[in-house]
């Protein structure tokens, strides 16, 4: 196993220990989590521009211990997740099921929309949700908007999950006032950091759990 894949088994370990704990409270940790492994991956890392490989490996640890906090609080449950690199698996009818759900179609081709954690029905492999998770606004936040209209053609709901490094949402700004605009086609938008300046539509990521709990009762 490599430096980067080593790292984020050891993060991704110490995550489930607090999931023990804690439960889904443990997204509190998160954080945390993220902060103290950037020391360990700064001083283990080797090869060049450390800045932005740690960047890049950031937002892929934040997507996976979403991705195991949701699988954790669900396990027992009708609902089950995959990640968009499921969806590729051309040997896996369900992934193949999935991934026809997902795709949004155009006249001269198709493409998958931004899909971090997918979110489905086990038995009847329905697509419910999907998850775009990102670890501050300015992440293609653009496209966020966009693929929400598009999956609403579908009925599949499209949720926004960062921890608002850029503190988008927990300041009143103007930045605040265009995530807010384009956010507002989303079926929600749940934010890791505790100052965040909440409304009817954006909300400390503690609600997310309610979301979930709609979906495993809807879901039976």
């Amino acid at each position: 196993m490599d430096f980067k894949n080593d790292l984020k088994e050891k993060a991704l370990k110490e995550f489930y220990d607090l999931f023990k704990k804690f439960g889904f409270n443990s997204f509190k940790k998160i954080n945390l989590i993220i902060n103290r492994f950037k020391e360990v991956y700064y001083k283990g890392y080797k090869g060049e521009a450390p800045g932005q490989s740690w960047r890049v490996w950031k937002g892929n640890l934040f997507e996976d211990l979403i991705y195991k906090l949701i699988g954790f609080y669900v396990e027992n449950s009708n609902i089950d997740l995959a990640k968009e690199t499921d969806l590729g698996k051309k040997d896996s009818e369900i992934m193949q099921k999935l991934r026809d759900q997902t795709l949004i179609k155009y006249t001269r081709g198709e493409i998958l929309p931004d899909s971090d954690v997918i979110l489905y029905n086990k038995q009847s492999l329905k697509v419910l949700a999907i998850l775009s998770c990102k670890t501050s606004f300015r992440d293609r936040i653009s496209m966020v908007g966009y693929w929400s209209l598009k999956l609403k053609e579908k009925s599949i709901k499209y949720i926004f999950i960062t921890l608002d490094e850029d503190e988008a949402f927990s300041t009143i700004s103007s930045k605040r006032k265009k995530a807010r605009l384009i956010l507002e086609d989303t079926d929600g938008a749940f934010i890791l950091n505790e100052n965040v300046k909440e409304d009817s539509f954006i909300k400390n990521f503690s609600h997310f759990k309610s979301f979930l709990d709609n979906l495993i009762k809807d879901n039976k």
